[in-house]
């Protein structure tokens, strides 16, 4: 009975008249429109916002109290996102990354004024279509709180679609552009890159070797003489865990780890290589992810922690801004970095607790710091700077949220309170404030949306294709032949620039290599904010 009512008001169109069915009816067709693909191309979360401008054409409007809670949440999780690695970004070789993220994103800037200026477009349309062509959702959130128009995410929308093949497209033939093989660049880097004496492998090796058999690992001393390490033991089909007072027998297998030349000699020292052989964890081992946001560990180089050493604990993954990182020795830790640890129970419970925290004990804590962050943020974004008869200026409330949660999530801890949120926490809150703002600015932007289409769509989509495309193709030649980068870093690069995710994948089939993703993430957290800052300028200035 219940089930025949349900279908009739949804028959009747009665369901239509209540903003919440609505809102959630649009977040779930978009959603589903956003999984097609074609080729290597799919809308994702834009997927909502063209359903909301459709809906919204037809009349049906999802109210603005969605808006403000979506970009709230949106804009504060982005900033604990980002905020880790925002300084970080100007450290080292990240201010060269640095500034090409500024030619991205200023270049992509200047065009937008400069076209919409010489084509007529008015200047709400003409900001959508920027931060539509850089794929920025945090450009899009920042512009409409900015202009109150909902033009902006008319132009985002259409622009999108532009945003993600263009670059797409580009990524594939920048080899071609400057003339240089994936392939070969990676071979090559990765030689340079680190010296024999660093590269950390592993190996499986037979023992061989009666000599070693009255000798305790701990006396083997093989860590100080060639900077090798014994992660497992296989004995007689038992995993056993590599215990300082152990001693190996013939026809024992170990994985040892370490630099490839300190990996030769132990496998001459103990007997010979395997390669069909796999040692599993011991049964007292487990794998635990710790996130870290303890001070004393952040800044500092994870072989400086010497964790294989001290503990018999492995670092098998580095999480870093949604992408993961090597364990390298030389990587830096940072604030909100998420470690995936391989150790026994007890000593991984208590190196959570030197380190930052488990993940599953932060998942009980996360919602106060969350929501008294997001009071502070609005409370500074409510502050005005001069006089009431002169000029006054206020953060608002974009961004008074972003630079409280970037300085929040740099910071990570203050007192009792862990501000730096898990992955999946981040992730939740992000896509829910997302997903509500995208339905929100989509059904208001949808009342205009034929009538734009009709007047300057062929326009609107040159200028999309002409600030996606250029922006990218100026960026990689700084970084290639003034700054003389690695093209494997410079494409990492661009594509944080333009925080575009796809673009990102896309480089990442056409390479194994690492140094994409350390670039992307280097340069992410940057971006976000002069995406921010731009489409801020640009509703001031016009």
């Amino acid at each position: 009975m219940l089930f025949s009512n349900l279908l009739q008001e949804i028959e009747g169109l009665s369901l239509l008249s209540n903003p919440v069915f609505v809102l959630f009816l649009i977040i779930t067709l978009g959603y589903f429109l956003g999984l097609l693909r074609f080729g290597s191309f799919s809308l994702e979360t834009s997927g909502i916002i063209i359903v909301a401008m459709i809906f919204g054409h037809f009349g049906l409007i999802v109210p603005e109290i969605f808006r403000t809670i979506g970009l709230t949440l949106f804009l504060y999780t982005i900033g604990l996102q980002a905020g880790p690695g925002f300084i970080e970004s100007f450290k080292k070789s990240g201010r060269q990354l640095t500034i090409l993220a500024l030619v991205t994103v200023g270049c992509a800037g200047l065009l937008t004024y400069v076209l919409g200026y010489f084509f007529n477009v008015s200047p709400e349309l003409s900001v959508g279509i920027f931060v539509g062509s850089l794929t920025s959702t945090p450009g899009l959130a920042a512009a409409t709180e900015a202009s109150g128009s909902p033009l902006v995410s008319l132009g985002y929308g259409m622009a999108y679609p532009v945003g993600v093949l263009g670059t797409i497209l580009i990524i594939r033939f920048l080899p071609k552009i400057f003339r240089f093989d994936l392939t070969e660049v990676e071979k090559t880097f990765n030689l340079e890159k680190v010296s024999a004496d660093q590269q950390m492998e592993w190996h499986i090796i037979r023992v061989t070797n009666k000599n070693v058999q009255s000798v305790s690992i701990k006396n083997l001393n093989l860590d100080k003489h060639y900077g090798v390490t014994i992660s497992r033991i296989l004995r007689d089909g038992e995993s056993l865990v590599p215990k300082k007072d152990l001693t190996l027998k013939v026809d024992d297998r170990v994985r040892i780890v370490g630099p490839r030349e300190g990996l030769k000699k132990v496998t001459v020292l103990l007997g010979e290589e395997e390669h069909d052989v796999e040692i599993p964890l011991p049964a007292n081992r487990t794998v635990l992810r710790v996130l870290v946001n303890n001070p004393e560990f952040v800044g500092k180089k994870l072989g400086d922690h010497h964790l294989e050493e001290r503990f018999n604990v492995t670092v098998t993954r580095v999480r870093r801004s949604g992408i993961d990182l090597p364990p390298t020795p030389e990587r830096k830790l940072q604030m909100g970095d998420i470690l995936q640890l391989v150790g026994d129970a007890e000593t991984l419970e208590m190196l959570s607790e030197r380190m930052g925290a488990n993940l599953k004990n932060v998942l009980k804590y996360e919602i106060v710091p969350i929501s008294l962050g997001i009071v502070i943020g609005m409370l500074v974004g409510s502050l005005y700077i001069g006089s009431d008869n002169g000029f006054k200026f206020s953060l608002g409330l974009s961004g008074g949220i972003i630079l409280t949660s970037l300085f929040l999530g740099y910071k990570g801890v203050t007192g009792p309170i862990t501000w730096v949120v898990t992955g999946h926490t981040n992730r939740l809150l992000r896509d829910f404030g997302l997903v509500l703002f995208l339905a929100s600015v989509g059904t208001e932007a949808g009342a205009g949306l034929v009538k734009t289409i009709q007047e300057q769509g062929v326009m609107l989509l040159l200028m999309a294709l002409l600030i996606t495309s250029i922006p990218m193709v100026l960026t990689a030649f700084v970084g290639l032949k003034l700054f003389k980068l690695n093209p494997l870093t410079v494409m990492g690069t661009i594509t944080g620039g333009m925080t575009n995710t796809p673009g990102l994948g896309v480089i990442n089939k056409m390479t194994d290599s690492d140094e994409v993703n350390a670039a992307y993430a280097a340069v992410y957290p940057f971006a976000l904010v002069l995406m921010i800052v731009f489409a801020h300028l640009l509703v001031k200035i016009w």
